[in-house]
């Protein structure tokens, strides 16, 4: 798409900003090579809008009354991550549900099910002394469930950062299949005290 045009797929974005990414911006360097481009085509950097559908990039027609339920699954999700209720989150996934930080995809595969969801989230959240996750926008196109929302981590030896995250997932059968996290790892690394990136080099496998 040029720049303030329109594409029509199984969502509509343009390029209208709502706030910067931390990846420089734009949708197309917040998608990374996970995210489906014959769906998305290339995107203008600057920011971006959602305007969703009644269909979706991983599947057939799906109903408003089912994407309201899925949305209002995603809603309990991260109102779950927020508590740090880490055992709710994992059994959000399904047992085939993939949840993997995007930056590090190729050296990383990420948690498969519920029981590595968990062991993933608390081996990083855990350790915080504080954590904030801030509600942004949220949509969906079928059984996609798109979110941008914005993380506070406090560690108890003074550090702190913001983190902008946009998250992907794919909800079947009221279960997460898919959640895929792209945000600026740089942001976490740049900010984290040398203890905390000690204990996570430790793994949760």
């Amino acid at each position: 798409c040029a720049p303030g045009r329109n594409r029509t797929c199984d969502l509509v974005i343009r390029s209208d900003s709502l706030y910067p990414l931390s990846y420089g911006g734009g949708l197309g360097q917040c998608r990374g090579d996970g995210w489906p481009r014959s769906a998305w085509g290339t995107v203008a950097p600057g920011g971006f809008r959602w305007w969703t559908r009644r269909t979706t990039i991983g599947g057939g027609h799906v109903s408003d009354e089912q994407q309201a339920a899925n949305i209002a699954l995603v809603e309990a999700f991260w109102a779950a991550l927020n508590r740090r209720d880490f055992e709710a989150v994992g059994a959000f996934m399904s047992e085939r549900g993939h949840y993997v930080d995007v930056p590090v995809i190729d050296v990383e595969e990420g948690a498969y099910g519920p029981a590595e969801t968990t062991a993933r989230l608390r081996l990083g959240l855990e350790p915080l002394e504080n954590y904030v996750l801030h509600d942004g926008i949220i949509t969906a196109s079928g059984n996609s469930v798109i979110t941008e929302h914005v993380e506070e981590w406090f560690w108890h030896t003074g550090e702190s950062t913001k983190l902008r995250f946009c998250s992907v997932m794919e909800v079947s059968d009221g279960k997460v299949d898919r959640w895929w996290d792209y945000f600026d790892l740089a942001a976490i690394m740049n900010a984290a005290p040398a203890w905390w990136v000690e204990q996570i080099m430790v793994g949760y496998k």
